[in-house]
């Protein structure tokens, strides 16, 4: 009788090594292992926790991915100025509750150039008191000033994660205003009796970064103004010989001095239309005593502006003003440039800093809405 054999075939060397190594990651399971005798029962307490858990987590999703689509953060860095000998432009418009004629202006710098730089200004016939519509304008100038420059304003500016929105609006509200005032405007000479008693200077002047003076006072045939038909270098000429017999007469008119009661709608340095707002924007002072000399003493600081949508090279400034006592009436603004430029950089926050700040909430709160399910069951 013929029987079946047997036959001893050797394990398979990789199947043991595998199961080995399986084996070994078993044994460091740190997680508790329950039987289905020892579950928890399924309570009410538990199901209320568990839908006020996913909707909290839910709305909280929500919310972040929502913030970080929709909002960015301003990073402000500080470094020495580079182009400290390149040029940039003055840009004013200035309103003088006196008639053109009796102004004069220059601009004079550290290095003692100041013809070339008057000469580059303009005067026009202008009303100082304003019109409703124009009145109307500059409480939007100030208000909006007032929200730019506001203390509350400046420590959020200073903290990582303000949003950048507010400057886009400034801008471009800002911008549109200077679009439409004087500074596009073509000077024409105006010889009717009642013209306006007013006189706008205005002009856009190219300076080196250095630190200068622009000096505004009563007396004609300065820097500035002039006699009408003379040009450049022969209006000067005329004006150095004429100002010591004529200048004291061109502070009078009709008996009454010169007022320089001033309405400062622009004053910036930068590109023109820039469409930023400035400390000096939308500014009233009113000459309370005869020769009042006001001074205004203006630090530039060079900002670069990056955001996502426009890049631009501005110059912020901060200024300081104080009332003195002159020979005549004046408008003094010193000016000077600062050596540090800083740079003010819109971003937003990496997605992967995201995800990790959600997995530490939404964990969180799993963890948490567990405990509170136990005290429930416990006490109930």
């Amino acid at each position: 009788m013929s029987g079946l054999r047997r036959r001893n075939v050797a394990p398979d060397e990789k199947e043991e090594e595998s199961s080995t190594f399986l084996e070994k990651f078993r044994e460091l399971d740190a997680f508790t292992k329950i039987t289905e005798e020892a579950e928890s029962p399924q309570t009410s307490h538990g199901g209320v926790c568990t839908m006020v858990t996913f909707t909290i987590m839910l709305l909280l999703l929500l919310g972040e991915m929502t913030v970080w689509f929709t909002t960015t953060k301003i990073k402000y860095e500080f470094d020495v100025d580079s182009e400290y000998e390149s040029k940039m432009h003055l840009n004013m418009d200035i309103t003088f509750n006196s008639p053109c004629h009796m102004i004069s202006a220059e601009i004079v710098d550290s290095s003692g150039d100041a013809w070339g730089y008057s000469f580059q200004l303009q005067e026009d016939a202008a009303d100082f008191e304003l019109t409703k519509e124009k009145a109307l304008e500059r409480a939007k100038l100030l208000k909006m000033k007032e929200s730019m420059t506001d203390p509350n304003m400046r420590d959020q500016l200073l903290r990582e994660g303000h949003d950048v929105k507010h400057l886009e609006f400034s801008r471009k509200k800002n911008k549109k205003m200077m679009e439409q005032g004087m500074m596009h405007k073509v000077v024409q000479i105006n010889l009717d009796p009642n013209e306006p008693q007013g006189c706008r200077v205005w002009g856009s002047v190219e300076l080196q970064k250095i630190a200068g003076t622009i000096k505004i006072q009563a007396g004609g045939f300065g820097g500035m103004g002039g006699i009408p038909g003379l040009s450049g270098g022969l209006d000067a000429i005329m004006g150095m010989f004429m100002m010591p017999m004529m200048g004291m007469g061109a502070q009078i008119q009709d008996g009454k001095k010169a007022n320089f009661s001033h309405r400062i709608d622009h004053f910036s340095f930068g590109d023109p239309s820039s469409g930023l707002v400035y400390g000096l924007d939308g500014d009233i002072q009113i000459q309370e005593k005869e020769n009042d000399d006001t001074t205004y003493v203006v630090k530039v600081v060079p900002t670069d502006l990056k955001t996502f949508k426009f890049q631009q090279k501005a110059y912020q400034y901060a200024v300081t003003q104080h009332v003195g006592k002159s020979d005549k009436p004046a408008v003094t603004i010193k000016y000077d440039f600062s050596g540090l430029g800083v740079s003010i950089t819109e971003y937003r926050e990496s997605f992967v800093g995201l995800l990790t700040r959600l997995a530490g909430i939404l964990g969180g709160i799993a963890a948490s809405s567990g405990i509170l399910a136990n005290v429930l069951n416990a006490l109930s």
